[in-house]
C-alpha cells in the first residue's frame, strides 16, 4: 500500500490522536510517562497540575487507551500503554526538546525540580483590586425616585 493510501485510511484516526494531544496537561502526563510508570500523587507534584484537573486529564487518556491504571493499596500508578501512541509521543517530545538528547528514566527531566513548568500563558489571579470604584468594571445606574408617595 503507499503512503498516500495509508494516510488517506489513517487521516482521521491520526487527527484524533494529535487532538488528544493538543491539551497542554495531557501533553506533559504522556511526555513524563514516557520515562516509566508514576502515581497520581508523583504526576500532581511532579507537573504542578491540581488534582481535580488532573483526573479529568487522567480520564480522557485512559479512555483513549493511552495510559492504563495500576493499584497498590491506596495508590494509583499509571503507565503508558499503546505502542502506536508511544511512538508519536516520542516523536513529540523530542522535536520540543530543541535538540537536547533523552535523558535516562531514573534522572528528572526537568534541570531544575523547584522552577514552575510554564506551559500555560493566561496570568493567574491576584488578591489585589482595583483601588477605585472607577476601576471595578461595574457602573452606578441611576435611580428616580416616586413622586406622591
Amino acid at each position: 500500500m503507499s503512503f498516500q493510501k495509508d494516510m488517506i485510511e489513517k487521516a482521521p484516526e491520526v487527527a484524533s490522536q494529535l487532538k488528544l494531544l493538543a491539551n497542554p496537561n495531557r501533553l506533559l502526563i504522556v511526555c513524563r510517562l514516557l520515562d516509566g510508570e508514576m502515581s497520581v500523587g508523583d504526576i500532581e507534584e511532579e507537573l504542578d497540575i491540581r488534582q481535580p484537573t488532573l483526573s479529568r486529564e487522567l480520564g480522557h487518556l485512559r479512555e483513549a487507551n493511552i495510559i492504563s491504571p495500576r493499584r497498590q493499596s491506596k495508590v494509583v500508578f499509571y503507565t503508558l500503554t499503546n505502542e502506536k501512541m508511544r511512538v508519536l509521543i516520542e516523536a513529540i517530545c523530542e522535536a520540543s526538546r530543541s535538540g537536547k538528547t533523552r535523558q535516562a528514566p531514573s534522572v528528572s527531566p526537568r534541570a531544575d525540580a523547584n522552577a514552575p513548568i510554564a506551559f500555560n500563558p493566561r496570568p493567574k489571579f491576584t488578591k489585589s483590586g482595583p483601588s477605585s470604584s472607577d476601576e471595578r468594571g461595574f457602573s452606578i445606574f441611576a435611580t428616580t425616585s416616586k413622586k406622591g408617595a
